[in-house]
């Protein structure tokens, strides 16, 4: 019974071993694929009620450099902010529990239900400042317009380093480095981050190798894409990029799809009879008189880059909304 027992405990080890690494094994494929920004460093934490929303006392010193960079005791950090209102007395549900709460709060015997703003302040460190350390968009150089101007303010520099949203940009060299706004001034372009560092090209801060969109033209999307396919919901570059889908377009020969952090290439799709639509889940690309769909997900449902493959049509028929 005693050696039974034993083999029992160590199957169920071997077990707990096996599983173990599968999800470590797993957790690494999802996560290499996410961002090749470095992480943010520990926070500072801060929470404070104010009865008009005015600004509190929160980090006592705390110096704004510029955007959301700001400077506390010697070092750098980067600032998050969430600010919401809520009434000194809980909403009354019709329970009389939910009343006891209000018995036992001071602040609901004194300000009844006068509302009170709240601020919750995040500090991520970036770097210990030093007389190099400047926010690109602090410095008032070449007009911007708005949200180009805030887009600046979110990466930084020092001798060493190359700062987005107060994390290091790997494989970025403060000495060659610039933001770029190769999709002109129009506001609907705001949700995409575009730097360059020599020839490496950035999307929020992570390296696409060697992808060139300084020529970068996008496709309106198609409504109807013709040759007996039933026509589509209508949607604009605005829609698509709220929505979190993909933005298609060609720089020379080749097709460029914007996602999210990542742009991927195809080399030679671009053709003149080229066009691009899309249903609710999927964007489909005509080139050469052959239609193609662009998947983003392997079996398992795990996001591996992006691949060209022949349409499924009848999946288009039936999910055409």
């Amino acid at each position: 019974m005693f050696f039974e027992g034993r083999n029992s405990a160590v199957v169920k080890l071997k077990v707990s071993i096996v599983m173990f690494l599968f999800v470590l094994l797993v957790g690494c494929e999802r996560t290499s694929y996410v961002s090749d920004v470095r992480p943010r460093e520990t926070s500072k934490f801060c929470r404070e009620t104010t009865g008009d929303g005015s600004k509190g006392s929160c980090f006592s010193g705390l110096q704004v450099i510029s955007g959301n960079y700001v400077l506390l005791k010697g070092n750098v950090y980067w600032r998050t902010v969430k600010t919401y209102s809520e009434s000194a007395c809980a909403a009354s549900s019709g329970d009389a529990t939910a009343a006891i709460p209000n018995l036992l709060s001071p602040k609901c015997w004194i300000g009844g239900h006068e509302r009170y703003y709240v601020s919750e302040y995040h500090l991520y460190f970036v770097v210990k400042h030093s007389p190099d350390f400047r926010v690109l968009g602090g410095e008032g150089g070449s007009v911007k317009v708005d949200w180009q101007q805030l887009q600046l303010q979110d990466y930084a520099t020092d001798l060493k380093s190359v700062y987005f949203q107060g994390r290091v940009i790997r494989e970025a060299d403060p000495k060659r480095f610039s933001v770029i706004f190769p999709f002109g001034d129009n506001e609907d372009w705001d949700a995409f981050y575009v730097s360059q560092s020599g020839a490496m090209l950035f999307l929020s801060g992570v390296p696409q190798g060697d992808i060139d969109i300084s020529g970068f033209h996008y496709f309106e999307t198609t409504k109807c894409p013709g040759h007996g396919l039933p026509c589509t919901s209508e949607k604009d570059l605005a829609d698509f990029i709220r929505s979190g889908q993909s933005i298609v377009g060609w720089s020379g020969s080749d097709i460029i799809l914007l996602r999210g952090e990542r742009a991927y290439k195809f080399n030679g799709m671009m053709s003149k009879d080229a066009y691009v639509f899309s249903s609710i889940k999927r964007t489909y690309f005509y080139s050469n008189g052959k239609f193609y769909e662009f998947k983003f997900e392997d079996e398992r449902g795990l996001e591996r880059g992006v691949k060209l493959f022949d349409m499924d049509v009848e999946y288009y028929r039936a999910n055409n909304y």
